[in-house]
């Protein structure tokens, strides 16, 4: 299979899981392009960046082994149901392993890890600090922003500002101050909303 032949056919995937919550496909496309964005303005080789465009529309993948019943919930979710849907780092991470390409293999960090939190009470590893794959910490960041400026089943999209605020109150805890640092520059530059859009 050609590069291009690999990207398209990762592309659809993520797209097909996205299709159970999201009839647009956009998620995926969004936090692909503002990880890039992060990624970029964090000082990468643009080799990087394409990498991380490419992967993190990935992250999710592991979402297929959530039954509709926990990830449609219009409500919050029982300690149960949460266990169950924080299943979806290790599920991805599983279908990804053991890729003979570094697309591939890019994919599966951020999939397993992209849920990680700075302080270590992140999951599914409990990872701290630069322990967390960077571009799995960039994801993580752009993920947030891009579920909480959009409808969810169990709540309303919240304003660009107010997803920031939360963002950057929690550096150093929830988020790595690196990428949060970053973000704020995107902010200064062209405002949060250009990652959102």
């Amino acid at each position: 299979m050609t590069i291009s032949g690999e990207v398209e056919m990762l592309e659809r995937l993520a797209t097909a899981v996205e299709f159970r919550d999201d009839d647009t496909g956009n998620h995926t496309k969004r936090v692909g392009f503002a990880s890039a964005r992060l990624a970029e303005t964090m000082g990468l080789e643009s080799a990087a960046v394409d990498m991380i465009r490419l992967a993190a529309p990935l992250h999710d993948i592991g979402m297929v082994g959530v039954p509709d019943a926990v990830m449609l919930k219009p409500g919050a979710l029982t300690p149960e149901e949460r266990k169950i849907m924080e299943r979806h780092t290790i599920v991805g991470s599983d279908m990804l392993k053991n890729g003979r390409t570094d697309l591939v293999r890019l994919g599966q960090r951020i999939a397993r890890s992209h849920h990680e939190r700075w302080d270590g009470s992140g999951y599914p590893d409990a990872l701290v600090g630069e322990d967390i794959p960077r571009e799995a910490r960039i994801v993580h960041v752009a993920d947030f922003l891009d579920a909480l400026t959009h409808d969810r089943p169990y709540r309303a999209a919240w304003t660009p500002r107010m997803a920031l605020d939360t963002i950057v109150e929690t550096s150093g805890s929830n988020f790595d101050p690196a990428v949060v640092e970053a973000l704020m520059k995107i902010h200064r530059e062209s405002g949060i909303a250009s990652l959102v859009s």
